[in-house]
């Protein structure tokens, strides 16, 4: 693939998965040797944990929007910037729910040929 079908994925994986809990989406595009290295403890480092991880920042962290702020492509990498924005309403590793708007921002950097 080239780097614009790329970018199309990692788009495809924070608007789909993220924003719109869209988790068939993970099955249809991600490899299935995907390794998800920000697996929370306890979870596996598989797709099943991606969709646990997923599934439990929703509960804890509802109305979640995550927009992209720049996405790079080399070769068979992406990188993307992000921010997210959400409500904490859930329990969160231990942390009772504050209903307060918070804020966060990361960077990813994957191969493209693992999505």
């Amino acid at each position: 693939m080239g780097v614009e079908e790329n970018k199309a994925l990692g788009t495809r994986v924070l608007e789909e998965v993220w924003n719109q809990s869209k988790m068939d989406t993970i099955d249809e595009i991600f490899d299935s040797g995907f390794t998800f290295n920000f697996a929370l403890l306890g979870m596996p480092s598989d797709i099943d944990g991606y969709k646990m991880t997923v599934t439990y920042f929703e509960k804890a962290f509802q109305d979640m929007h995550i927009t992209i702020d720049e996405m790079i492509g080399e070769g068979d990498k992406i990188a993307v910037r992000w921010a997210g924005r959400s409500v904490h309403k859930g329990e969160f590793m231990g942390i009772a729910p504050t209903n307060k708007e918070i804020t966060t921002t990361g960077i990813c950097i994957e191969p493209a040929s693992m999505i």
